[in-house]
């Protein structure tokens, strides 16, 4: 088995799910909140929603997929779309003044495509991580399956 990086695509159980909201809670600090924002595709069928992101051979997450899909055939597209243009990306710097902290964006024809994965709290930082993003993407291999992510509900007293 090859390690190196590879795109994970996860599956929340409704477009609804608390923990798909952080996944867009994310991407709104990030490129802001004038941006247009991704949204599930199937609003009738809630099947659920899919994201993809980035991951190191270490594990590490890079990047995260801008988009929302409604089905995991459009996420592999969006993937596979975006492996193959890696280096035309453009990318954005951001920084958060409230925190202190830095983060970018890239897009693809003016539409945001990938954002990073978490803030970075020096300069240095998040231009090594937009470097590694962009080379790993390129060569990242397609996870197969997905991941569910669902709510914790427990009944048990802690």
């Amino acid at each position: 088995m090859t390690v190196g990086s590879r795109i994970v695509f996860m599956r929340f159980a409704t477009a609804r799910s608390p923990k798909l909201q952080l996944w867009t809670d994310h991407f709104d600090r990030v490129v802001g909140n004038g941006a247009e924002r991704p949204i599930p595709g199937a609003a009738q069928d809630d099947d659920g929603a899919f994201v993809w992101h980035l991951i190191s051979a270490n594990n590490r997450m890079l990047a995260r997929g801008s988009s929302i899909h409604g089905v995991l055939k459009d996420a592999i597209e969006d993937t596979s779309r975006l492996q193959a243009v890696a280096r035309e990306m453009q990318f954005k710097l951001v920084f958060d003044q409230l925190r202190g902290l830095y983060g970018w964006y890239a897009s693809l024809d003016g539409i945001v495509a990938l954002t990073c994965a978490r803030w970075y709290v020096t300069e240095r930082d998040r231009r090594s991580s937009i470097e590694l993003a962009v080379i790993s993407l390129s060569a990242a291999v397609l996870r197969p399956g997905t991941r569910l992510v669902q709510t914790e509900i427990s009944s048990s007293p802690r």
